[in-house]
């Protein structure tokens, strides 16, 4: 399976003059764009002109500007507007924004979601991502990381409208902390650990404890502390008596991914991945750990209470649950969410 090119990854944070430049680019071609946009809404709902004060705030919501600031000086100056806070700006457009998302079709409504994805799910989550846009028109902005890194983000404030986490704690932690939408949690994933030798003769087929105590210099494994598949292989490794290898040949990655990439370039001779990070390891040997060994990776999705004006945050959720996304994630590498 191959991600689609047409999911982006989006920068973490977008500058203040960079929305700025996109705001006023807008404002540039005011007049032919608030003529196309009349056409448009004409033709879907009938008869009907905006106003210039309404087509305004429709081009702010395109440009997603959260420089509130600039967009009211904008507003101010373009449509003589003398009194327009700040809170009423943000109002009208948390109103607009469900107003078009339930009156007008995708094709004119495009809106846009950006999702947190654990990098184990980084390859599944691109394919669903790609099937999302393709069906809705949406636009789906992945961005990678461990899951504890992406837990520190989304504490601390990072713009994204869903999180998918490669275990429970991390969305738990978050709903305490108010930060996850009512009801709008839930596994949509099983993880699946397996051990991966380069070279075949390293790896003792159905003898975990034999090919641990073999001929090799370092073993790589994702670092327990962030990721949730670095805990399960250190859970193996303390039930097979053989916790004193973590500090003796360990190599740990600040994720699942960055420890594939450790087997995969050779740097260690074998490691413990997730099975759908094998797309990315294609040489070598491997077994699956039996899974009476570590504690089940149950990975949850959810989306963040900041995201609640944003009904493509919440589509985009639930798509995860669609007989197609379930096909792609069981496809990729992972039980299905029960």
């Amino acid at each position: 399976m191959n991600p689609s090119s047409s999911v982006r990854a989006k920068p973490l944070y977008v500058t203040p003059q960079d929305e700025e430049e996109a705001f006023y680019a807008n404002m540039n071609n005011f007049d032919k764009v608030a003529q196309v946009l009349n056409g448009n809404v004409s033709g879907k709902l009938g008869a009907v002109q905006l106003s210039n004060s309404n087509i305004k705030i429709i081009l702010s919501f395109v440009n997603r500007t959260q420089v509130f600031c600039h967009l009211t000086l904008a507003i101010k100056l373009k449509l003589g507007f003398i009194g327009f806070e700040i809170e009423m700006l943000e109002q009208c457009l948390k109103l607009l924004r469900f107003a078009i998302a339930i009156t007008l079709p995708f094709s004119v409504y495009a809106g846009e979601v950006t999702v947190a994805v654990a990098s184990n799910f980084m390859i599944a989550a691109s394919e669903i991502g790609a099937a999302f846009e393709k069906e809705t028109g949406h636009d789906v902005y992945l961005v990678s990381g461990s899951t504890g890194m992406l837990f520190a983000q989304i504490s601390q404030g990072a713009p994204y409208d869903a999180f998918l986490s490669a275990d429970r704690e991390r969305i738990e932690a978050l709903e305490q902390l108010g930060l996850i939408l009512n009801d709008k949690r839930k596994v949509y994933a099983l993880g699946r650990l397996v051990l991966i030798a380069r070279d075949k003769n390293l790896l003792i087929e159905g003898d975990i404890v034999a090919t641990m105590k073999g001929k090799y210099r370092k073993f790589a494994m994702a670092n327990p502390k962030l990721a949730p598949y670095g805990r399960a292989a250190k859970e193996v490794l303390d039930a097979l008596a053989l916790s004193d290898l973590i500090e003796s040949k360990a190599v740990l990655g600040g994720s699942v991914a960055q420890t594939a990439v450790f087997v995969k370039t050779g740097n260690t001779e074998i490691g413990f991945l997730a099975l759908s990070q094998l797309l990315n390891v294609t040489d070598g040997k491997w077994i699956e750990i039996p899974n009476n060994l570590y504690t089940p990776i149950e990975q949850e999705a959810a989306v963040l209470e900041r995201a609640k004006d944003n009904p493509v945050a919440v589509a985009f959720f639930e798509y995860l649950f669609t007989k197609t996304a379930q096909d792609t994630i069981q496809m990729s590498g992972y039980r299905r969410a029960e």
